[in-house]
């Protein structure tokens, strides 16, 4: 993503929504971000396991660039949903995360990131990139996803919420090779992002969110 996801990780993003209670992922994400509320009335949400999708239909999104992780970070996600419009909305916010760390890690971003990641999100992975390189910094080592879900508006919209533990992500200076860990209550936190179906029909990165300790939205995500 962004400290992926945010996806600054040297000057963090500053967690947003703070204080804010709600049980259900669809409340919140819908409170999180308007657009996908404003895409229909009805919203589908589900935890991406194994073939357990929610049922659907859409057309097949257009071939797009795939990342891979990087050489030196190993990036672990929850297993895409066989719900072929869930499954659209993974793969784009999955990429979105992937080519966000091969820029970090290249010192350059590649032009195909634009394909998964606009609008404020894409002002917000710059930024973050711009501040790694003043900062001479990237990263290594590992950082895990789970407990994923996902709502898919009955229009353009769609948002993914992710738990992220990067208990085994390192910082590096990139001039001396020296290593560090985040600090505790860096280590994991709760990622909300929105994203948008285009004319194409592929999905795309609009904006995130994080949710760091102590606050309450983060406490689901404690490894």
């Amino acid at each position: 993503m962004p400290s992926p996801v945010t996806p600054h990780h040297g000057r963090e993003t500053p967690p947003r929504g703070h204080g804010l209670q709600v049980a259900a992922v669809t409340a919140a994400l819908t409170m999180a971000f308007p657009l996908v509320a404003a895409c229909g009335s009805g919203q589908d949400a589900g935890t991406f396991r194994p073939g357990g999708g929610l049922a659907g239909s859409a057309a097949p999104p257009v071939a797009r660039p795939s990342f891979t992780a990087p050489t030196g970070l190993k990036i672990v996600f929850d297993p895409v949903p066989s719900d072929p419009r869930q499954a659209a909305v993974a793969a784009a916010f999955e990429n979105a995360q992937r080519a966000y760390f091969a820029a970090l890690r290249s010192g350059k971003p590649d032009p195909s990131m634009r394909t998964y990641v606009i609008a404020e999100a894409a002002r917000m992975f710059d930024e973050g990139l711009a501040d790694s390189r003043a900062e001479h910094e990237t990263v290594t080592g590992a950082m895990r996803h789970f407990n994923t879900r996902v709502i898919v508006g009955r229009r353009t919209g769609a948002a993914v919420e992710v738990c992220v533990d990067r208990t085994q992500m390192l910082r590096k200076d990139t001039r001396t090779g020296r290593t560090w860990r985040y600090a505790k209550n860096r280590r994991y936190f709760l990622m909300s992002a929105g994203l948008r179906r285009n004319a194409e029909g592929a999905y795309q990165m609009t904006r995130y969110s994080t949710w760091f300790p102590p606050d309450p939205m983060s406490r689901k995500c404690k490894p």
